[in-house]
């Protein structure tokens, strides 16, 4: 019986797990679609399969909705670019994390704007959302201290990955609301790989 029960309360645990995934998946949908205020519970919950309450007891309402999208962007921020560090030369490396957070950014742009863009009444990011923004930062700072290390970079590692993060984040939110320079993506790719060059330039000195 108890070796039954176990089963059981395994079974649970992994329906539950899948109610909140599809939760998930329903809110992250409604933001691409419809941006920050288009999430409703209801319709979260209509998406999901669930009621209302059973978006409630998992997430706790909206705030909660949102402060997990909030963390997801920054895990999936993280793990576009923390894969690209060790390999090769210490510069290209920097240059490959720079393609790689605008390209992440130009795909989900509205999660973009959840993660850095206006505030949103009554969210406030909890500190385990908190915490994987900045191990997401912090993976910027560990490719800079390389790239220090080996003489490439002047400065202090940590002011040089913010400035670094500071700048392709602005370039890259111009870029989505239109105010960047038009053209193909191959030649607003390379434009935006040319601005980032002369920048890196510029922490040499």
């Amino acid at each position: 019986m108890m070796a039954f029960g176990g089963m059981s309360s395994q079974r649970e645990a992994e329906a539950a797990d899948g109610v909140s995934a599809r939760i998930h998946a329903g809110a992250e949908t409604l933001l691409e679609e419809r941006g920050i205020d288009g999430i409703q519970v209801r319709e979260v919950a209509e998406r999901a399969g669930t009621s209302t309450m059973g978006v409630y007891s998992r997430f706790g309402g909206k705030a909660g909705l949102l402060d997990s999208l909030y963390r997801r962007g920054f895990e999936r921020l993280r793990h576009a670019i923390e894969p690209l560090r060790g390999g090769g030369d210490a510069y290209e490396e920097l240059e490959r994390m720079a393609d790689a957070y605008r390209d992440n950014a130009l795909a989900w742009p509205r999660h973009y704007d959840l993660m850095f863009g206006r505030g949103v009444p009554g969210f406030e990011p909890s500190e385990a959302s908190r915490a994987e923004a900045l191990a997401g930062f912090q993976v910027w700072v560990d490719s800079v201290k390389r790239a220090t290390a080996e003489g490439l970079l002047k400065g202090q590692p940590d002011e040089n990955a913010f400035r670094l993060w500071a700048m392709n984040h602005g370039y890259v939110s111009l870029e989505i609301i239109g105010m960047a320079p038009r053209g193909s993506e191959r030649t607003r790719r390379q434009r935006h790989r040319n601005a980032y060059r002369a920048f890196l330039g510029g922490l040499v000195e």
